[in-house]
């Protein structure tokens, strides 16, 4: 088919302009999507602005670009990054590029209109601070399980008179019910596996509150896509729409993980249509076995 065709050519292209960030295994992964059945892969638009991907600093597309950023907030954003503790193996820490960081907060803030709070779930990149100083008025609470982390985040917090607030949890023991429908919105990068992933999701979905403009974003892994990634989205789009909850974007290959896995991750943005009482999803194997 025509359109097949032009699709896959798009891809092609994507692919080539962006190649220095990728590493050989990433490349190879990627360029089977232009030969193989990319398209039963739900509600991905492979012409969906590839090029405004976080991982290219020439990029413009609204909400992901952060040119508009004024200087005096880079600087400051860069002195909070440097804070950040080093990667603990434990957690599954990865912590992404500056570059990076801002760009996930550009993309994060264009989608806030009236939100009143605001939930990270796991923060070693310092999120919630930077989003904090755009967004004086939200109210972020940061649920994270490393001591480190939270700890840092509170005094930096206090520092710079942010209103971060930190809920040291173990997300594996699920977050407690005082703290369910709470809040308009959550980011969460979670460990990349099938427990992690729906572990997280089903936590933050847990936080939304009752009603239509309630909404987060997931992060997951693409770099082995069209393997288990494919049917891992599957899996994610149904027990979402099960839920009563819509994805409404999906950007692939949002952002590159400066460790030497080269991971790459899409982001998944979605929103409550229906509220229903949010069920438990499967969640086998374990919290580490990746995808990658």
């Amino acid at each position: 088919m025509k359109i097949e065709k032009t699709i896959k050519d798009s891809i092609a292209n994507w692919i080539a302009s962006h190649s220095e960030f990728l590493n050989e295994s990433s490349l190879r992964g990627l360029s089977n999507l232009v030969n193989k059945d990319f398209f039963s892969i739900p509600r991905i638009d492979p012409i969906h602005e590839l090029k405004s991907s976080g991982i290219c600093k020439s990029c413009n597309k609204s909400g992901i670009s952060f040119n508009e950023f004024e200087y005096s907030f880079i600087d400051w954003g860069l002195s909070i990054l440097k804070e950040r503790p080093s990667p603990n193996i434990k957690y599954d820490q990865a912590p992404v590029t500056s570059d990076q960081a801002f760009h996930n907060i550009a993309y994060i803030i264009s989608n806030i209109s009236n939100e009143k709070s605001f939930a990270f779930l796991g923060d070693d990149d310092f999120h919630s601070l930077l989003l904090a100083k755009l967004l004086p008025n939200l109210s972020i609470t940061v649920f994270e399980a490393d001591k480190r982390i939270g700890s840092k985040i509170e005094e930096l917090a206090r520092t710079h008179s942010l209103n971060v607030s930190v809920v040291e949890i173990n997300i594996i023991n699920n977050i407690p019910s005082k703290y369910h429908c709470q809040f308009d919105s959550f980011y969460t990068d979670p460990p990349y596996s099938k427990k992690g992933i729906f572990l997280f999701l089903y936590n933050g979905l847990s936080l939304l509150r009752d009603k239509r403009t309630s909404w987060g974003i997931l992060a997951i892994p693409f770099t082995s896509l069209p393997l288990q990634v494919k049917e891992l989205i599957i899996e994610i789009q149904l027990y979402l729409t099960q839920n009563g909850i819509l994805i409404d974007e999906v950007i692939p290959f949002f952002k590159k993980s400066p460790s030497e896995l080269g991971i790459i991750s899409g982001i998944l943005r979605f929103q409550l249509i229906r509220k229903k009482s949010i069920s438990i999803p499967s969640m086998d194997g374990g919290l580490y076995d990746h995808f990658y």
